[in-house]
């Protein structure tokens, strides 16, 4: 899951994507969405970094989603627990 909405499997253009969803979000949870998709937006996609396709606003349903790359080894986060893990 993201760290204040859900995230799905999909696909676009026959490739996998996760959609990363927020609903009814907080001020703050917008703000910082919207701020991780403008940061996203001027990132190239790489080895290292997932490729982003969209992002979807609704003002009127309070939705928002972006939509990226599938990344099927988890998340940065995910690695770091891991490596931590390892460590200790």
């Amino acid at each position: 899951a993201g760290s204040f909405g859900k995230v799905h499997l999909g696909v676009y253009n026959s490739t996998f994507v996760a959609v990363k969803e927020l609903m009814n979000p907080t001020v703050q949870q917008l703000e910082s969405f919207l701020e991780e998709a403008r940061i996203h937006s001027q990132l190239e996609a790489s080895q290292f970094i997932c490729k982003m396709f969209g992002v979807m606003i609704d003002v009127v349903a309070k939705q928002y989603a972006i939509v990226v790359e599938y990344c099927p080894n988890g998340s940065l986060y995910d690695a770091r627990k891991l490596i931590n893990a390892q460590d200790e």
